[in-house]
């Protein structure tokens, strides 16, 4: 009976530790595909390359379960995996967050092109510091606590509202602008009403010249705007040189004592030619 016993007694052609280990790893794959699949900001290629990686990460963790000889190779096997798993669904979340925040800096309405990129450098920076704490973690909540700081870092990064090299733009037009109304001021010749109107001028010149610096994309587009602005200034102010010296010219030729009224105008014409 005993001899019996032991023949009819049954080997199990599978084993349950490793059938329940692969069952976690297929738990826990698909997971983190619905959480990919969840990922605001991440394109259909990016999605299907992280689960890709997560099938690669699965099949390389179940050969391992395969092979192993004892229960204790068959918990690293499985928890190696998970790990793998965790790290992809991570680096995803990263990249999510990443493309989110670049969208936000490309719909920054006021930023130069330059300015734009050097805050998605910021951005990128972030993400590849919590990339690289992803891959070095060497347990699962270590994982999860580089993807939630990076995320939050990546999150918690300022997006300016308004541009420097557009403020300092205007800063130098205004700067532009007070020294040529200035020195049309204390030109000679000139009656309060040319000042007023070359003033004027000034104030026309520089409201269009900081339009166009709204409108600029780049920092060349701002500089060229900027420079154009303050050439049409300059203008302004050497032609209201010009007015004063020719007004302070003839009030000379007006006073000369002895020259005719014909004399004075053929010498006021010359005034006007120059």
């Amino acid at each position: 009976n005993g001899v019996q016993a032991i023949k009819n007694m049954t080997i199990p052609t599978s084993s349950k530790t490793k059938n329940d280990a692969n069952s976690d790893l297929d738990t826990t794959a698909a997971a983190a595909k619905k959480a990919i699949d969840e990922t605001s900001g991440l394109t259909e290629d990016q999605k299907k390359t992280a689960k890709d990686q997560i099938d690669q990460a699965v099949a390389g963790a179940k050969e391992n379960i395969k092979n192993a000889s004892d229960n204790t190779g068959v918990a690293g096997a499985t928890d190696a995996g998970k790990l793998a798993i965790d790290k992809v669904s991570a680096k995803a979340a990263i990249d999510g967050a990443l493309a989110e925040k670049n969208n936000s800096i490309d719909d920054a309405p006021n930023l130069t092109d330059e300015e734009k990129q050097a805050v998605k450098d910021q951005a990128n920076k972030a993400a590849d510091s919590a990339k690289t704490a992803i891959s070095n973690a060497s347990t699962v909540t270590a994982v999860e606590s580089a993807q939630t700081n990076g995320v939050q870092a990546i999150k918690n990064m300022t997006i300016p509202t308004s541009s420097k090299t557009k403020n300092d733009a205007n800063s130098d037009l205004d700067t532009t602008a007070a020294a040529a109304k200035k020195a049309i001021d204390e030109t000679s010749g000139l009656t309060e009403d040319q000042k007023k109107t070359a003033k004027d001028q000034i104030d026309q010149a520089v409201a269009g010249a900081k339009e166009n610096i709204k409108n600029a994309s780049d920092n060349t587009g701002v500089a060229g705007a900027t420079d154009a602005g303050k050439l049409a200034i300059d203008k302004v102010s050497a032609k209201a040189a010009i007015d004063g010296a020719l007004a302070e010219k003839n009030n000379s030729i007006d006073d000369a004592p002895n020259l005719t009224d014909e004399e004075k105008q053929a010498v006021k014409d010359q005034a006007n030619k120059a």
